[in-house]
């Protein structure tokens, strides 16, 4: 195995373009307002593919999450909206070469050992497939079962020529290799580059380098080969050589010899790219980018001049994309930070394609009109575009296309015009964000970040405080100790609000100056020992009350195992989890129960008896709600069936609500007359109506029209005046991109159309409140039932405004507009 230190400096395989027409992807209609909240990547991009016939590329590096999915150092991206297939396999370990199969597949090359979900972590071959170091994944995700060179080292180059597939890297041989000698007995010796047929089958092709290859060309009947080498087939060449593409090979006398690293290769007609930390090409003064002639080995005089090195190269047409470490490019020299275009003619003209980045680009490839750029970057022309991007091929600028990998929300709390999130991220659209974070309820990104060390799970608003429980152990820029649960105001301030649990919290309920707290936990206190055994702490097995001042009462429920929801009505605490028993007595209570607020907590009657895990819990009226796994609800000849959600009175009635959902609730929020269920399902009703992810459902039992359609599990619901907010792993919704938070509509609004006019000789504008009707350019807007527009008019220079007239408007104030019907103002 290579060294870290020489891996830093040994990353990145070239990147060939070509032209390939993107298909059409129709825009999808939004009958909904949304907002989208989206997470950054968690790592470099090292390698984009050629695209295969949709456009789709596979991305490579040293990331593990691409969105909410755990992609393993490889993902499947969508080449119009950055969408990641979900379907392609996890990888275990880095990747820095890819290649398109031409099918839908890809050839992949890297550090990684195994390929598939492999849960345990171990590589053993019950859910994952042994490839070391190169595989072949199939345009269905599957891992091709006949492809598998079985390398003994780290491939960094890949490339895709007829019907081989040639590898660079640093391997010295190829076969099962049981041994891990490499000794001829049971494998092949290939030094640092080997070609394998499609079939799977290793050719006789065997250049026999002596050091690592890490760029890859092919034109025609010749293999340009890029790397850290002085010899190949015995005989000399230094960082650059070609040899035939029959037999085994045969080296040619094409010779550039750069005096450095060769990271990069690209060719078009009869020109080879160069790109890598040279100076001079064949004696001749080239810093970092050469053009050579294809056959003699030559360089030309083009002459890119860049201050630092190339690590990628794509040509298109008449123009050479180049990325690296450069901040400056041509004889000026002009400041090109890390990417830069040139033209193929001549010394090679700089372009003003300019995409301006802040860090270091790894991987390029061209599609259309569009740059794809991969690397350690995070900003492109000073927009956030974290690791990769996609940007004009004329002049640079980024395009909307914006993968940003991160991870899920499980947790919505709403106070005024703020939405409070908790979850897994690291970021919010680019921005750190640890496990919490807070919005407008315009999507707009908050100061407020109370800085996380591990996942929140649950979150309660009361007044001016945060309340958060979860799995984390610090809070805050000082990684101040809070064990699972903490206090924060809302203007960031860490409170001296301390439960010190043992385990996490997963529900918090709120009521007066108490806060109810669920979980994991067993005991709350100092507990320096870390043994639970009433020394310095305080036994409570899953459920706690701790006042508003940190004080912990003697509530005390006493279940013998987890809470996942809690509610609170009046004097009763309602309870849903895994629990079997609850009280003192360990009386028999299964997954739900009701204990007072009182005292040390008097067990009721109250006992609705699922046959699983309840996972959500609201309280309305005088029905509590549930939501979960189970299937049936009751005991004995009381029996009924309720499919993930049921309707039980506050006396312990169950009541003939009934969704019918067959998959599990997660979260419930009810909202005037309507339940609102997210969770892990995909219809709802006795007629099992497609309802992805999220359903409503009035408390009379009619499931509604309401549709968000998500294409992944709902983990969080809040409810607030007229809009619902869901939060959780999905990326759609409606079919438009939303990455885990989405902002609904609490019902399918019903709209009314504003029509403003303006008469007289003067020039001005009319603008509203909320944005909408901005006349002349924009004087009609179709806005919700109920909703309350202001409308200000504006005059221009020389121009007077003198009033208003209709829809109850006059004056030569703002307008006021209540939209309860079709409305015209003038």
């Amino acid at each position: 195995m290579i060294t870290s230190r020489r891996f830093e400096r040994r990353l990145v395989p070239a990147v060939i373009a070509s032209v390939v027409v993107l298909l059409s992807f129709a825009s999808v209609a939004q009958a909904t307002e949304r907002i989208s909240v989206l997470n950054g990547f968690n790592g470099p991009v090292n390698a984009i593919s050629e695209p295969d016939s949709n456009g789709t590329r596979y991305f490579g590096g040293d990331f593990t999450l691409f969105r909410p999915w755990d992609t393993g150092y490889g993902a499947l991206v969508e080449a119009s909206s950055g969408d990641v297939n979900s379907t392609f396999p996890k990888v275990n370990a880095p990747v820095y070469a890819t290649a398109s199969d031409g099918s839908g597949g890809f050839y992949i090359g890297g550090l990684f050992s195994c390929i598939g979900p492999n849960i345990s972590g171990n590589c053993d071959g019950v859910d994952d497939v042994r490839r070391n170091y190169a595989a072949h994944i199939n345009a269905d995700g599957s891992v091709d079962p006949s492809w598998n060179p079985n390398l003994n080292n780290v491939v960094l180059a890949l490339a895709v020529s007829g019907s081989n597939v040639y590898l660079g890297g640093y391997f010295t041989c190829i076969g099962p290799n049981t041994s891990g000698l490499c000794d001829g007995v049971d494998d092949v010796r290939r030094n640092r580059a080997a070609a394998v047929t499609t079939a799977g089958a290793l050719t006789d092709w065997n250049p026999n380098l002596n050091d690592g290859v890490s760029a890859i060309g092919v034109l025609g009947s010749t293999v340009y080969l890029g790397g850290y080498f002085t010899t190949a087939g015995g005989q000399s060449r230094g960082r650059a050589a070609a040899v035939t593409t029959s037999g085994t090979g045969t080296l040619t006398d094409w010779n550039p010899n750069p005096n450095g690293i060769v990271w990069a290769i690209g060719v078009l007609d009869s020109t080879v790219y160069l790109g890598g930390e040279f100076t001079t090409v064949g004696g001749q003064s080239r810093s970092r980018a050469a053009a050579v002639n294809a056959t003699t080995g030559v360089a030309t005089s083009w002459n890119p001049n860049l201050n630092s090195g190339v690590r990628a190269i794509a040509v298109l047409g008449s123009t050479v994309y180049l990325g690296g470490f450069f901040t400056t490019a041509g004889a000026g020299p002009t400041t090109r930070n890390y990417a830069a275009a040139v033209t193929t003619s001549g010394t090679g003209t700089l372009t003003d394609w300019n995409p301006n980045l802040n860090s270091i680009v790894l991987a390029i490839g061209v599609l259309g009109s569009n740059v794809y750029l991969g690397g350690w970057f995070n900003t492109v022309g000073g927009t956030t575009r974290n690791y990769a991007a996609a940007v004009d091929d004329t002049n640079g600028t980024p395009t909307s296309w914006n993968p940003n990998l991160g991870s899920g929300v499980s947790a919505i709390g709403v106070l005024g015009s703020t939405v409070y999130l908790g979850g897994s991220f690291a970021t919010i659209g680019g921005t750190t964000r640890n496990r919490a974070a807070a919005l407008d309820t315009d999507g707009t990104l908050t100061d407020w970040n109370p800085n996380l060390n591990d996942r929140v799970s649950a979150i309660s608003v009361l007044g001016s405080t945060v309340y958060l429980g979860g799995s984390f152990t610090t809070v805050g820029a000082g990684a101040t100790p809070r064990n699972y649960a903490a206090a924060v105001t809302t203007a960031g301030t860490l409170t001296s609000w301390n439960p010190n649990l043992n385990n996490s919290v997963n529900a918090i309920g709120v009521l007066g100056s108490t806060i109810y707290l669920g979980g994991w936990f067993t005991c709350i206190g100092p507990n320096t020992s870390g043994n639970c055994d009433g020394v310095d702490d305080v036994p409570r097995s899953r459920a706690a009350a701790v006042t508003t001042a940190g004080t912990l009462t003697s509530w005390n429920p006493n279940l013998n195992n987890g809470v996942y929801a809690i509610g609170v009505l009046g004097s009763t605490v309602y309870l849903g989890g895994a629990f079997d028993t609850a009280g003192a007595g360990a009386t028999p209570r299964r997954r739900a129960a009701a204990v007072t607020t009182s005292g040390t907590g008097t067990l009721t009657d109250w006992n609705p008896n699922p046959d699983n895990d309840v996972l959500a819990l609201a309280v309305s009226g005088s029905n509590v709600y549930l939501g979960g796994w189970f299937n049936t609800v009751g005991a004995g000849d009381e029996v009924v069936t309720r499919n993930s959600a049921a309707a039980v009175d506050t006396d312990g009635t169950l009541t003939s609500w009934n969704p019918n959902l067959n998959g599990a609730v997660r979260a419930i929020g009810v909202l005037g007359s309507t339940v609102y269920l997210g969770g892990s399902f995909t219809t709802a009703g006795v007629g099992t109506t497609p309802r992805n992810r999220a359903a409503a459902v009035t408390t009379a039992g009619t499931l509604t029209s309401w549709n968000p359609n998500l294409n992944g599990d709902v983990y969080a619901i809040g409810a607030f005046e007229s809009t619902v907010y869901l939060g959780g792993d999905f990326t759609t919704a409606g079919g438009a991109p939303r990455s885990r938070v989405t902002k609904e509509f609490a019902v399918p609004p019903v709209l009314f159309d504003l029509a403003v006019s303006k008469t007289g000789t003067g020039v001005g504008t009319v603008t509203s409140s909320p944005a909408g009707i901005d006349c002349g350019a924009d004087c009609s807007e179709s806005l919700v039932d109920g909703s309350s527009v202001t409308l200000t008019a504006t005059p221009a220079s020389g121009s007077s405004f003198t009033g208003w007239s209709g829809s109850g408007c006059s004056g030569t104030s703002t307008c006021t507009v209540a939209m309860s019907e079709a409305r015209t103002v003038t």
